[in-house]
């Protein structure tokens, strides 16, 4: 009897020391951080690294118990990491006064034939795409970039940072990296070589935070997906699956119009419902399962801040979407509700609701003040604008320059710039209801996914001051190309194909661009005054479908052939009348339709078919 106990014992001990060892996962703990081997034997290993009252501490050696390890810092307190399956959770625990400047991972990986590596941009504007591996930059340059925001961090190189998530390889293996959330820290990540390892550094923080701590007081940094493998696209797949978002499948992805495009802040009541009527009539070509919507941009408003109708709206905003309405539209209107222009009645009474030291740079307007909403009187009326614009009639929002929320400044009460905007997020969207649809404009990724429903994907595809040029269509290729993940789990809008002063294949091409998001096909130009022939370039039933499709294409060669050292920017091909963008060639959607782009000058070789510059062709699945 004894015998039969002692052996089912052993049996129960060994059962649970392999849970154990299966609950570990792919990451695994040690004195000295975090590893992790492919099946292939690629190799990581990071520790964990504290920056603390503008210092940067290595903790060690850290005690593990089951999942998790205590790693202590000297007598200024203790890193803990958690671990569950491919994540990774870092916080700190105060012994003493003290201020948190960020938590990180750095160490390095051995990844055999490793040649390039993603470089993604802060927001919706920044240039983003796949750039070389190097050597270590430098620390200036590395800080002057991190410290970057607005237009100047928008039009990033891209050599020395990604913000947010990460993938590296090109040979065999590859490792992905990113934080699920963005609710804490700013988070970004540097690959370089270095005696043929590639350095990595995954940092939460070090830019511009300071949280004030007292002892026993404990921050947990926003948890991070690491994971090695052969399948990059699987990769970038399993990573987007843990990210926190509200995807759900009552919102369809919009079809329709958008005044911002020709007509600008210029737009008129006239304006709207002249194009309202003219672009029924274009949709009319093709079978359209849902209802137009038309969507007011800039330039109805008395002023950034002052959200009311102005003169060129005489019948209001309600009476407006009430006219839409009852001629069978759907609607949608614009606003920028964190910024506050010095011509607001709100700078003019409440200076004391504004961020301090915080602006953010306008290229034609100059700087607007940033609402800091952790005032409770700047919340409310944070609330109020959005409950007004929605009693209006307006069901979908389109919320524009949600980065200036994340500025790092003077806040009534102490918060983070992430901090800030996760709080503005969850105002916004009580206010607005849960039936309202959202969509995040120059915004960062992750951070404003569990409160809306859309992201804007990429940069502006023309400037008011440029119009339609070809190199604003590679330039938004190649954003959609690195981020793609994020349009599996939230709709991606994509900027619309612009019908005007380009060549029919570039239109075409364009069109196509826009349907790999997935996530919207609106139009933009003033359709009254646009050629009647070009009211059918670039379009399709079957194109519209696909962009409308509620899921983005995938690329077919992430890794370029030849990676560029560098991202060029739409301003300098424009500006050198040349087309240099490095892009994925080869998409395939889900129903197995390929689409082949050559962004180029010249004409290159696709399936013995030879594709133009400048063009497109969808292979018949």
């Amino acid at each position: 009897m004894k015998r039969a106990l002692g052996l089912l014992l052993s049996l129960l001990i060994l059962g649970a020391c392999a849970e154990a060892e299966l609950e570990q996962g792919p990451l695994q703990l040690s004195e000295q951080g975090l590893t992790s081997v492919s099946a292939d034997g690629a190799t990581l290993n990071l520790v964990p690294v504290l920056y603390l009252n503008d210092q940067r501490f290595e903790p060690g050696p850290c005690v593990v118990k089951g999942l998790g390890a205590k790693c202590p810092v000297s007598d200024l307190g203790t890193v803990h990491l958690e671990t569950k399956g491919n994540l990774v959770t870092l916080s700190f625990q105060a012994e003493q006064d003290c201020t948190l400047n960020g938590l990180a991972l750095e160490g390095g990986v051995e990844l055999s034939g490793a040649t390039s590596w993603l470089s993604n941009g802060y927001q919706s504007l920044s240039q983003s795409g796949m750039v070389a591996l190097g050597l270590e930059p430098d620390e200036e340059d590395l800080r002057e970039d991190l410290l970057a925001m607005g237009d100047y961090e928008a039009l990033r190189d891209g050599r020395h940072h990604s913000w947010w998530y990460s993938l590296v390889g090109g040979g065999g293996d590859s490792l992905a990296l990113g934080v699920t959330e963005a609710r804490v820290f700013k988070s970004w990540i540097s690959f370089y070589e270095q005696d043929n390892t590639i350095v990595v550094k995954a940092v939460s923080g070090t830019v511009g935070e300071a949280i004030p701590l007292k002892p026993s007081q404990e921050v947990s940094a926003d948890p991070w997906y690491l994971a090695l493998g052969g399948d990059a696209h699987g990769l970038l797949e399993e990573y987007a699956a843990h990210i926190v978002t509200r995807k759900s499948p009552d919102v369809r992805p919009q079809v329709g119009w958008n005044s911002w495009y020709e007509l600008g802040d210029t737009v008129t009541e006239d304006d709207v419902r002249a194009n309202a009527q003219s672009v029924r009539t274009l949709y009319e070509n093709y079978e359209v399962s849902q209802p137009l919507r038309i969507v007011v941009d800039d330039g109805w408003q008395i002023a950034w801040g002052e959200w009311l109708p102005n003169e060129k709206f005489p019948s209001g905003m309600n009476g407006l979407a009430a006219d839409l309405k009852a001629d069978g539209f759907d609607v949608g209107i614009w606003l920028a509700p964190l910024l506050i222009s010095e011509e607001s009645t709100v700078f003019k009474e409440h200076p004391e609701w504004l961020v301090e030291g915080a602006t953010w740079g306008h290229p034609i307007h100059g700087s607007f003040h940033v609402l800091d909403i952790t005032k409770p009187e700047a919340a409310a009326h944070l609330q109020q604008t959005i409950s007004q614009v929605v009693s209006w009639g307006y069901d979908f929002l389109k919320i524009d320059f949600l980065a200036a929320g994340s500025l790092e400044g003077g806040h009534h009460q102490h918060v983070t710039g992430m901090q800030h905007l996760d709080q503005a997020m969850a105002l916004i969207r009580e206010a607005a209801g849960e039936d309202v649809t959202l969509l995040a404009v120059i915004a960062p990724p992750i951070a404003p996914f569990p409160y809306v429903d859309a992201w804007r994907v990429g940069n502006d595809i023309c400037y008011p001051n440029v119009g339609p040029r070809w190199p604003f269509i590679p330039n938004q290729l190649r954003s959609i190309g690195v981020r793609w993940p994020m349009c599996i789990h939230t709709m991606c809008d994509a900027d619309p194909p612009l019908l005007r002063e380009l060549k029919e294949h570039q239109v075409q091409a364009g069109a196509w661009v826009i349907a790999l998001a997935g996530g919207a096909m609106f139009l933009s130009d003033d359709i009254p005054k646009l050629d009647a022939e070009r009211w059918t370039w670039g379009l399709s039933s079957e194109l519209i479908a696909l962009a409308t499709a509620g899921e983005p294409a995938r690329p077919l060669d992430l890794f370029p052939v030849n990676p560029p050292e560098r991202l060029v920017t739409q301003l300098e091909d424009i500006g050198f009348k040349t087309s240099t963008h490095v892009t994925p060639i080869r998409w395939r959607f889900s129903d197995g339709t390929e689409v082949v782009f050559n962004v180029s000058d010249d004409p290159i070789e696709i399936d013995g078919i030879t594709l133009e510059p400048h063009s497109s062709l969808v292979l018949t699945p």
